[in-house]
């Protein structure tokens, strides 16, 4: 059986887990600032703040622009997880929801003047790379962009945050980090990430921050297989490749291998759970009750993503491609 993701844990990995855990170098080491300059090096953004998952990189990026304020409203696409709208919302910003792309699944810069022709008060962004398809083309806007990477690592813009899940591109324990290109705002997150303390002293206030840190455990996975990360990365783009040939389509991500189905239950059921239906409703419907955008609707019921990864081999794109062939649309 094709696994839908397998997590690289070579053995110099294991061996350095094992004397972090020896050292008692559990939650705070040296591995957690390699990942930050790692990160700088591959995203080419000045500044990385390493956290403790994805969702907490949102978080505290929503943050950076909106703390302590309320009322902003912010512009998501409609089709994407739900840590996307949670980080609106708790930092007090009002949900706008944007339809995508048919083929990319993302948010353009059409669709984007649309909605902001129709709603003039809209203020910030959260562009989602869906599946690793980038979204181009919105730096002409005043206002905040605050992007979400969590299915992509690779070159960034300032403001622009990822997740080391299990399940993605570059797998940890968990883990996430928040690409800044001010150094203000880069102490601002390593404040909120560990409840206001700089140095042993707290300097926020009392209800300030967060438990966000990245544990050294993690940070140490997450760095070895960053530094397989062109490997990993050129692997993933020959996989892309042949399941391309195979469905006849152009797919762009190396994020995650989606395509559009009459039933994605009976794929997800036919492939023994090792493909997975990620989000059978869209935004718009899960939080106010109703689809507001068509082609997202549309894609949240019929969008299943494939085992898609680096250790994956041409036998194993077909196997699942006989499996998918005659339930795509």
């Amino acid at each position: 059986m094709v696994k839908f993701r397998e997590i690289r844990l070579s053995q110099k990995t294991i061996d350095e887990v094992t004397s972090a855990l020896k050292n008692g170098e559990l939650v705070v080491g040296p591995f957690v600032e390699k990942v930050e300059r790692k990160m700088e090096e591959i995203t080419g953004v000045p500044h990385c703040v390493a956290v403790s998952s994805g969702t907490m990189a949102l978080k505290i990026a929503m943050d950076l622009n909106y703390v302590g304020t309320s009322g902003h409203k912010v512009l998501v696409p409609d089709l994407s997880f739900i840590a996307t709208a949670s980080s609106v919302l708790e930092s007090g910003g009002e949900l706008r929801y944007c339809d995508v792309d048919l083929d990319s699944f993302v948010m353009t810069k059409e669709l984007v003047d649309k909605e902001i022709e129709k709603d003039p008060a809209i203020e910030a962004i959260v562009p989602v790379h869906l599946g690793g398809n980038i979204v181009e083309g919105l730096d002409f806007l005043p206002f905040p962009l605050v992007y979400d990477s969590a299915h992509y690592v690779g070159p960034a813009k300032d403001m622009t945050s990822f997740s080391f899940y299990p399940t993605k591109m570059i797998s940890g324990v968990d883990g996430g980090c928040i690409c800044l290109k001010s150094e203000k705002n880069v102490r601002r997150a390593k404040e909120l990430r560990n409840f206001g303390f700089e140095e042993g002293t707290r300097i926020l206030g009392d209800d300030d921050g967060y438990k966000g840190n990245m544990t050294n455990i993690s940070a140490v996975v997450i760095y070895n297989n960053l530094l397989v990360y062109e490997e990993v990365m050129n692997s993933r783009r020959a996989i892309l490749g042949v399941y391309n040939s195979l469905f006849k389509l152009d797919n762009k991500g190396i994020g995650m291998y989606m395509v559009k189905v009459k039933d994605p239950d009976i794929v997800v059921k036919k492939l023994q759970g090792q493909a997975i239906r990620h989000y059978p409703l869209s935004l718009s419907e899960m939080i106010e009750g109703e689809a507001m955008n068509p082609i997202a609707k549309f894609l949240a019921e019929h969008l299943v993503s494939l085992p898609f990864h680096e250790h994956m081999t041409e036998d194993d794109a077909f196997s699942i491609y006989k499996e998918v062939k005659d339930e795509l649309i």
